[in-house]
């Protein structure tokens, strides 16, 4: 089947050998050839699981390729979260087992665990008598459209709740299988290793609050009336398909991407190929917004060279000119699951919310302060979203218990730790350095790195190995730096026509709650640069304008009788002969000349 992939895309117009592909886990791989693509492709785009994903990458490594890109949506681990509701409540019942059930449960958002609320008197029994007690309508017909699940051969019909760890522990499994577990108890499955999550509440703010704090690329929020019998909305672990439904890439946030991967339609993936073009002439005549310095901000713009300075505060400007641009908004109502109760669908409203990057930044050892972190230090100072602490590594050894650092990397650190809160994090040599990386929280992110193929094998696997990815460089125009340095999650509700005003006065508030900084910038300043006198170019122009005689235009007062030449007889002015004395305007001309 991979070969009708490869011959679908040269039928659909691209050059026969622009794109191979490869089979990698199929009986008729060549090892050979998987290894010999590896050792020399450019960039990797993988879908699949976590433990190939990483294989591939630390393969390529070992083969010498260590200037590989990668990127790829790889298996999370999702949760259904009961808070305050009931797994007996007939619309959490249905949605969590619709998490679990479909596509046959071989979903990347599919639900691995069910965590409910003992204080609802809820038990791990109860929830499996719930949940697997639900009728789904199941064929094998994909042209029946009223088929809850599609069917595929060989595989079970029925939903199996487990209500404990299996021996092979807990995992994700591909196959209509579901974990059901109290809040609070092991496994205490964190949502830094989910696409999806789901949480079902008494209401659509008690929902939304417990979800935004999580870090799944892709929040689902059901509020539920506690009268069952009421018409209720649903959701899973996933929406509908695009694009109608709004995914996240929380890249830098959980180990369910990994690499330079924004998620499936996200601002950040299709900013991805693009570029401002770069500065010209034109600059100098179109209008610009400036932003007024935080005093912080200020501070840091000194430790960048003088001449750099100006040319850097454009470039914040022009940031936040990006951020202003694709600022969420919430979407409109689109049609998600059946209603729980009543004939209709389920409404999903979306405010794709940006998130800051977690970000990782290297000093070498005897480097000194680069000034790309002196840049990064800036934009997260002005930037309009509740930022994250940066982790800052520096390589340096001891000496006499203490670490000779010298100004101005010394002021600087003084100013990022105590004003920005960045965490600066000492390592005696790369293999601490690797060691602290894969016992990282989260998948660590390494910007600003120069030549990242010179670094230490052991620290490069050890970033694969966690999910991780190291960018070299920094950008230089605005819709990278906005692309690099933030993240989608996608914040959905589902409720019903009747909700629908809620769900989206609920959204915004929260956005400006839990996604901005809380003291905003001011408006900035629209500056109009000054236009430059006309001088000339065009049929006609003239470099002194119409009030020194430049008019050409009434050609009525030409005559053939100025005594001029022919073009066949060029005049030919004797030695000696006195020129005409100008007078006038035309003296006056001649004297600006």
């Amino acid at each position: 089947h991979f070969l009708e992939v490869q011959r679908g895309f040269e039928e659909a117009g691209l050059p026969s050998g622009m794109l191979d592909v490869l089979p990698g886990i199929t009986p008729e791989a060549d090892p050979e050839v998987l290894h010999a693509a590896l050792k020399s492709v450019d960039r990797l785009q993988f879908t699949g699981s976590s433990p190939m994903f990483k294989s591939l990458v630390a393969k390529a490594y070992e083969l010498g390729n260590l200037r590989l890109e990668f990127a790829g949506e790889v298996s999370g681990l999702n949760k259904v979260r009961l808070d305050g509701v009931s797994a007996s409540h007939p619309a959490a019942a249905a949605g969590a087992a619709w998490a679990a059930m479909a596509n046959n449960g071989e979903l990347c958002t599919s639900a691995s665990l069910i965590e409910f609320d003992p204080a609802t008197g809820d038990t791990a029994a109860s929830v499996k008598a719930a949940l697997e007690a639900h009728q789904f309508i199941l064929g094998n017909d994909p042209t029946d459209a009223g088929l809850d699940i599609l069917l595929k051969k060989g595989k079970t019909k029925n939903l199996e709740v487990k209500t404990e760890i299996p021996a092979d522990g807990f995992r994700e499994w591909w196959e209509k299988q579901v974990l059901a577990v109290p809040h609070g108890s092991a496994p205490n499955l964190r949502t830094n290793q989910s696409l999806g999550h789901c949480i079902y509440a008494p209401s659509i703010r008690r929902a939304l609050a417990a979800g935004v704090k999580e870090d799944a690329s892709c929040i689902y929020c059901v509020g539920v009336s506690e009268d069952t019998s009421a018409p209720s909305a649903r959701a899973g672990t996933a929406g509908c398909k695009l694009p109608e439904s709004v995914f996240g890439g929380m890249k830098t946030h959980t180990f369910a991407v990994a690499g330079d991967h924004d998620g499936v339609g996200s601002v950040q993936t299709l900013l991805s190929t693009l570029r401002r073009r770069g500065p010209n002439w034109r600059d100098q005549e179109e209008a610009y917004a400036e932003y007024e310095l935080t005093e912080t901000a200020e501070d840091l713009l000194g430790f960048l060279p003088p001449r750099e300075q100006a040319d850097f505060k454009k470039t914040i400007n022009s940031v936040l000119e990006v951020f202003r641009a694709f600022e969420p908004e919430v979407s409109s109502p689109y049609s998600g699951q059946s209603l729980v109760g009543a004939e209709g669908r389920s409404q999903l409203l979306t405010l794709a919310a940006l998130r800051p990057a977690r970000k990782n930044l290297l000093i070498p050892r005897g480097v000194g302060l680069p000034d790309d972190i002196i840049r990064v230090a800036l934009l997260a100072e002005m930037s309009p979203l509740k930022e994250l602490p940066v982790h800052l590594h520096l390589l340096s050894a001891g000496q006499a218990g203490k670490l000779r650092v010298a100004d101005p990397l010394k002021s600087f650190l003084r100013v990022v730790e105590h004003r920005l809160g960045w965490k600066v994090c000492w390592h005696d040599d790369y293999d601490k350095l690797a060691a602290a990386v894969r016992e990282s929280e989260y998948p660590p992110y390494f910007f600003c790195t120069k030549d990242k193929h010179v670094l230490p094998l052991n620290l490069l696997t050890a970033v694969a190995e966690n999910c991780g990815y190291v960018y070299e460089g920094l950008p230089t125009d605005a819709l990278s730096l906005f692309r690099w340095l933030t993240a989608t999650q996608a914040w959905t509700v589902a409720c019903t026509e009747g909700h629908v005003h809620e769900a989206q006065a609920e959204l915004q508030k929260l956005w400006k709650e839990a996604g901005l900084r809380a003291e905003s910038h001011e408006a900035p300043e629209v500056v109009k640069p000054v236009g430059r006198p006309d001088v000339g170019g065009g049929f006609g122009a003239s470099p002194f304008g119409d009030a020194m005689g430049g008019d050409d235009k009434d050609w009525g007062e030409l005559s053939d009788d100025d005594g001029g030449s022919s073009d066949d007889e060029p005049e030919v002015k004797k030695a000696g002969e006195d020129k005409p004395k100008a007078t006038g305007d035309k003296a006056a001309a001649a004297k600006v000349a």
